[in-house]
């Protein structure tokens, strides 16, 4: 029986990841839709497992082994995983409750722990995130931090160490933004630039890439100065 099971459930899995493998360049099944359907996958089998077996150990353990298995089928589940929640985090949680919010987590958790490359989903999470901060897409820095807080319960402070520096980073850039409003108050040269926002990172916990070359308008260079020259007043050295 418990055979049986397994090759039914494997089945549907592994045409759940041969619709998510490219088939022709540039093609893909939606990364949110693919998810999903594995959520819900996992959940139709969830309570075939604790109505028909009544949450057998047996059958509960095969049923985990078979999610493992296809789950990391896809070399692109760690990525699309990832996705799923950015997807969650800006716009995805916006009609739900608290306790719904954490159930949705708690299910991604899920397929985070049949995951294998652990560490490839941790970068894409890690970008998406960065994304999120940098341009306030996030819906809730409580749901964002509640997500981190089960990685790092799941992983280890190490795993979470840079991601819980980016909030940390984001906290202070919004202190310090405050205390340049005030500066630009009491100046009279700053009351004729445009208002910008700066952000103050840590360059070991963001992600990493090319600067692109960018000349800045005569205003925006002119109220970015106003910045530096605030900025360097306060951190001599």
């Amino acid at each position: 029986m418990t055979d049986c099971i397994s090759r039914y459930l494997r089945r549907k899995g592994e045409f759940l990841v041969s619709e998510s493998v490219d088939h022709e360049p540039g093609t893909s099944k939606n990364p949110i839709h693919y998810i999903q359907a594995l959520l819900d996958l996992k959940n139709q089998f969830d309570h075939f497992l604790l109505d028909a077996f009544d949450n057998d150990k047996t059958f509960k353990q095969k049923i985990q082994s078979d999610f493992e298995y296809f789950l990391n089928l896809n070399p692109k589940s760690p990525e699309y995983l990832s996705l799923y929640m950015d997807d969650k985090l800006k716009k995805g949680m916006k009609l739900m409750n608290e306790s719904e919010q954490e159930s949705l987590q708690d299910k991604s958790m899920v397929l985070f722990r049949f995951l294998q490359e652990k560490d490839v989903f941790e970068r894409y999470y890690k970008s998406h995130l960065a994304k999120r901060l940098l341009l306030q897409k996030s819906m809730s820095d409580d749901a964002e931090k509640a997500m981190v807080s089960k990685l790092k319960t799941e992983c280890g402070c190490q795993f979470t160490s840079k991601l819980e520096g980016m909030f940390k980073d984001i906290e202070l850039s919004n202190i310090l933004m405050g205390d340049f409003r005030d500066y630009k108050e009491r100046t009279e040269i700053a009351h004729d630039s445009v208002d910008i926002t700066v952000r103050v990172l840590t360059s070991g916990y963001w992600p990493t890439q090319a600067a692109p070359d960018c000349v800045l308008p005569p205003v925006a260079a002119q109220a970015f100065e106003s910045f530096r020259t605030f900025y360097l007043s306060k951190h001599n050295g």
